[in-house]
């Protein structure tokens, strides 16, 4: 089976293609537009092939899925420096499927983003979903995943915290950080999205994705901080507005993870939960593993 993944150079993408490469036989196209490279093991090399696709231009990503059979979008424009997120976002996801439509790709899995629309939802998380909804709207077979924040490094959310909290001996939360979440550990992501490749499927469906267990991104810190063994006095305030949060990435984070993170600050006021046991019918031998234990094994 002939595999694409566009955004495939991204943190989801790198290792999708190495844990596919190890648990298959499928060959891997990985579908960028910085036309990134990464290391794989010589005896996969034959495997994977990297391609210039830049999901803004039509022809570009039409050429880059021909020939292939499945084919995950990792993509979103919270990195941008210009232009309007929800916007590009859109109009990506359109050019993709029409894309689509003229090729013989069977399936499409979606990465995107847990929250209730009825919930007043963030620009980041209202154009996660309204992605989502362009792509079932495809005749082709489409599962799109949601998820909140992915547990393990790399991971822009992930990576935010671990440096704050690294960083910060007292950390001023907003009360936002009272707010709900229910995070997944990238090992369990990867058993899905490699598992939905070849699930049957009647329609074009949501999956929910999540750890056991939902907490608090205040529980979330104090977990990160005692895995670590960090003494951080973590202390949750009105008085801390979200813009100000957002400020604090400026100073200790990349450049990049700060533009993305300011993107996702908006969203920490929508709870991010399971609320459909999809996950459960649709892969019923997939079990989630306890967070509390993956990021001490990260934090090590």
């Amino acid at each position: 089976m002939k595999i694409g993944i566009i955004g495939g150079s991204g943190f989801l993408g790198k290792n999708l293609t190495h844990y596919l490469l190890d648990n298959s036989d499928w060959e891997v196209t990985i579908i960028s537009h910085h036309h990134k490279t990464f290391p794989v093991q010589n005896k996969f090399a034959k495997r994977v092939d990297f391609v210039n696709g830049d999901v803004l231009n039509p022809k570009s990503i039409s050429e880059s899925v021909k020939g292939l059979d499945v084919v995950y979008y990792f993509i979103h424009m919270m990195g941008q420096k210009n232009g309007d997120l929800y916007e590009l976002e859109e109009k990506a996801a359109r050019i993709f499927k029409k894309a689509i439509e003229n090729s013989s790709v069977k399936r499409v899995i979606f990465m995107g983003g847990l929250g209730d629309d009825s919930d007043n939802l963030s620009k980041h998380l209202s154009s996660r979903h309204r992605t989502g909804k362009i792509l079932r709207s495809l005749k082709t077979d489409v599962i799109e995943f949601q998820a909140s924040m992915i547990i393990g490094k790399g991971s822009v959310a992930f990576d935010i915290m671990a440096n704050l909290v690294d960083m910060l001996p007292v950390m001023p939360l907003p009360k936002t950080s009272a707010t709900l979440t229910q995070p997944i550990l990238l090992a369990d992501v990867l058993k899905y999205l490699h598992a939905a490749a070849t699930v049957r499927l009647d329609n074009n469906t949501i999956v929910q994705i999540g750890g056991p267990k939902s907490l608090t991104y205040e529980e979330l810190y104090r977990m990160y901080a005692e895995a670590s063994s960090k003494k951080r006095l973590i202390i949750r305030t009105p008085f801390v507005p979200a813009w100000l949060e957002a400020r604090f990435l400026d100073f200790f984070t990349p450049t990049v993870h700060a533009r993305i993170g300011k993107a996702m600050v908006e969203s920490l006021g929508n709870q991010m939960i399971v609320t459909s046991n999809s996950a459960g019918v649709l892969f019923p031998d997939i079990k989630t593993h306890n967070i509390a234990q993956g990021i001490e094994t990260l934090a090590k």
